[in-house]
């Protein structure tokens, strides 16, 4: 797989959080594919001829109960704080699968893409007559088991709704009343007499400057509660944002009172910014289906026939 949200790995099956800290949801990527079964019926066969073949594999993509289990127990293991877990195949878009026939590394023959149906299963249905090269390569991998040969691609669309969250709750006393205006004595000079006068007002950039002051000392404590793959431009965005209602609220309180701010005791406030952010995947995911073609019987889904299959011409 590529490209993946931020998650982990449990057997074959790739789980991650979705929406904000703290969120009880998550999503999981399935396993690898397997051949379908129904009842008895094994849906994949080889029908051999001396010239030609024709391959036909119907393969889903899901998780199964046990490996989903699995994944509940780990989750609960990372987020030990979560009342309830819900985990859930991932909603992707606009699944596809293609069968890749290979021989020495190289692609001899491709079917698909196909369009797979879903959403829990991603069934699809793969049908092609191959050629004399192609079914020597295929058989190796019915017959005998080699891996490598027989490989298929799901690409799809795994498109998230991310949000960066930033949150400030304290109390901007000790910042109004530094930045406040005082009286100072003006030293007279030459014969004057001194005179008291009044220091200025801070500038907005100045208490914006003040403010991250603050937070690089740690004076003031801004809590984040991003979803795990919101990109930084979002986090940089919502923090900023932050910033400057903080200033503001620091600049317009001093702007108030003017020099008796300086004598605040308490200026409790509350804020929360949110920048919600879409966020797509595009996903490949390749499996070798040599192990699905051996558990379910290789040798004996080969059936030979008695009449003459011709090369298709491509």
């Amino acid at each position: 797989m590529n490209n993946l949200p931020q998650g982990f790995y449990v057997d074959h099956l790739y789980c991650f959080p979705i929406g904000p800290s703290g969120s009880q949801e998550f999503y999981y990527l399935p396993t690898a594919p397997s051949i379908e079964v129904v009842g008895n019926e094994v849906k994949a066969s080889l029908l051999n001829s001396d010239d030609a073949a024709v391959l036909a594999l119907q393969i889903i993509w899901e998780a199964d109960a046990n490996t989903i289990d699995k994944a509940k127990s780990e989750i609960r293991n990372r987020y030990p704080d979560l009342s309830l877990i819900n985990l859930n195949v991932a909603n992707l878009r606009g699944v596809t699968a293609t069968l890749n026939i290979n021989k020495n590394g190289k692609v001899l023959h491709s079917i698909g893409p196909i369009n797979t149906s879903g959403p829990n299963v991603f069934r699809v249905a793969l049908q092609d007559t191959l050629r004399a090269s192609e079914k020597e390569a295929v058989l190796n991998t019915f017959d005998a088991g080699k891996t490598g040969i027989i490989t298929i691609t799901y690409n799809s669309e795994l498109h998230l709704n991310e949000v960066a969250d930033a949150e400030f709750v304290g109390d901007l006393a000790e910042e109004v009343k530094a930045l406040a205006p005082r009286e100072v004595v003006e030293k007279g000079h030459w014969g004057k007499k001194d005179k008291v006068v009044l220091t200025p007002s801070p500038s907005l950039q100045e208490c914006k400057d003040d403010v991250n002051k603050s937070i690089a000392n740690k004076s003031l404590i801004i809590q984040h509660k991003n979803s795990a793959n919101v990109s930084q431009q979002a986090k940089d965005t919502v923090s900023q944002e932050l910033i400057n209602d903080i200033a503001q609220r620091i600049f317009s309180k001093i702007k108030q009172m003017g020099k008796n701010a300086q004598y605040m005791s308490s200026f409790a406030i509350s804020i929360k910014k949110t920048e919600p952010e879409s966020i797509k995947f595009d996903l490949n995911n390749s499996y070798d289906l040599e192990e699905t073609i051996t558990t379910n019987g290789g040798q004996k889904l080969i059936k030979n026939s008695s009449t003459s299959i011709p090369e298709p011409k491509r």
